[in-house]
Formats: structure tokens, sequence, C-alpha cells
């Protein structure tokens, strides 16, 4: 009995030592971006009007990057440090093919089909720096938005600092 209740003990030690530290590592990520970076998302388009894929894909880049802790979506581009303009969306081929063959009875058939992606193209801007980008999935829009969304979060953390210190001078 008594090995039992010092198990007990040391496993709830154990878990709140782990929450402690666990809740430690959440703070100090959020400390990492004190003030977020201000992201404005927008669709390109002939004399201000977008198509409805263009928007489609605005809506999603938004939804994947709304609640990140180093990013802010705001509304206007003046009021951003980074300016993402989806340029469009499109299905590409991989390069590679496909192939396929089905028999029944007597009949033999086979076909070869291209490899395609989803693809949402996009050109990030910060002050006079600009950067195409894309994000690609095998099936999906949205999910070809959210690879975009992460790799245009990975670039804002990596240039951090940078950004904070032009938005300083400004």
């Amino acid at each position: 009995m008594r090995g039992n209740k010092g198990l007990l003990i040391g496993r709830t030690l154990l878990m709140a030592v782990g929450g402690l530290l666990l809740a430690t590592a959440f703070v100090q990520a959020k400390d990492d971006y004190p003030s977020p970076i201000n992201v404005c998302v927008r669709g390109a388009g002939e004399e201000g009007f977008v198509s409805g894929d263009v928007a489609d894909s605005v809506k999603d880049l938004q939804k994947h990057m709304d609640g990140k802790k180093v990013l802010r979506l705001v509304d206007r581009a003046r009021d951003a440090e980074v300016v993402v303009t989806v340029v469009g969306r499109a299905n590409e081929e991989t390069g590679r093919s496909t192939y396929h063959s089905r028999s029944s009875g007597h009949h033999y058939s086979s076909t070869t089909t291209k490899d395609t992606v989803r693809v949402v193209r996009a050109v990030l801007r910060a002050g006079s720096y600009e950067q195409e980008m894309f994000g690609v999935d095998n099936i999906w829009w949205g999910l070809a938005a959210k690879d975009l969304a992460k790799k245009v979060e990975k670039w804002v953390e990596s240039n951090y600092g940078q950004i904070l210190d032009r938005r300083d001078r400004r």
C-alpha cells in the first residue's frame, strides 16, 4: 500500500513540474514577439476588381494568419508593415505523370495523367522589399493558402527585428 502511495505522490509532483515548465515555455514564446507585426492581406485585380478565386484565397489566407503571435491583421495597407497581395491561383503541373491501368475480362485499358497541384501565388512587400511567395497543396485551395500563411509567418519571424526597427523610424 505504501509503495502505491509513494508512486502516486511522485506522479503528482512530476505532473506539477511538467505543468510549470509548459506554462513557462508558453509565456517565454509569447514574449519572443512582444509587439505583433501589422500585416495586410489583399487581392490583386484589374482596376480594383478582384476575381472570385483570388477573393477566396484572400479569405483563406486571412483565416490562417489570424491569431498568430507574431502577426496582427489590419485592413488597410497604409497601416501595415507587411503587405501580402494574392495575385492568383492555378492548378500547376508537377512534371510527373501517373499511369493508370484497368483490366476487366478480355478488355485492357490504360491512361496516363499529368500530376497537378493547387498553387496560391502572392507578393510580399515590406517597405521597398518585395518577394514572390506561393503555397501548395495536392488537393485543397484552403490548404495551399495555409502553406502560404506559414511561409509568410516564418518570413516575418526571421525579419522581426528589422521590421520593428523600420516601424520605429516611421
